[in-house]
């Protein structure tokens, strides 16, 4: 049994999902930072995507086992903790939803609404 989370991202033309399969707890924390570094890429979710995925992996980088890629929706992955969700809109919009507590609502945050809630 491990700690699994997702970053489930949309943006026109397909979903690809970031996996964690042992640091799922820390996953909105491992964003937040990642977001913050890359402040200046949130226009450019293909590079946007690369600095989330080297945040996630950090110290792990030559591990084969413990991360991954997916093309598809994060349900194929069986995630222990609520997917995280990064939708980049047609207008131009990085929005970041999750599910909180024992709900299924999704709370849709900008990028620096979650910095804020998630980097101390």
């Amino acid at each position: 049994m491990g700690d699994r989370a997702v970053i489930e991202i949309h943006q026109e033309g397909g979903t690809v999902c970031l996996y964690s399969h042992s640091d799922g707890l820390h996953l909105r924390k491992v964003l937040a930072e990642a977001l913050n570094r890359g402040f200046h890429r949130w226009d450019d979710l293909q590079y946007l995507t690369r600095i989330i995925f080297s945040e996630m992996t950090k110290g792990h980088e030559m591990a084969t086992i413990g991360y991954g890629i997916h093309v598809g929706d994060a349900d194929d992955l069986g995630p222990d903790n609520p997917t995280i969700y990064l939708d980049w809109s047609k207008d131009m919009q990085l929005d970041i939803s999750c599910s909180t507590g024992t709900t299924n609502h999704l709370i849709i945050f900008t990028p620096t609404e979650w910095i804020e809630k998630y980097l101390p």
